[in-house]
């Protein structure tokens, strides 16, 4: 079961946040509480982003 939920891939698409979200409250699995302190959080900018260089995906 656990592997299940840890492996849910994470998402930057609202709408699919949104519905993980409503999802998981309807079973329980977060707290209603914890989405309201989480939803007035700021939002955070990279301003240090780097570009990865060629092949940082290839398995050796």
């Amino acid at each position: 079961m656990a592997l299940d939920y840890l492996t849910i891939p994470a998402t930057s698409v609202d709408v699919e946040s949104l519905l993980c979200l409503s999802y998981w409250s309807c079973l329980n699995l977060i707290k209603m509480e914890d989405i309201v302190k989480i939803s007035s959080l700021p939002d955070v900018e990279d301003t240090n982003e780097k570009e990865l260089k060629d092949g940082w995906d290839c398995i050796e």
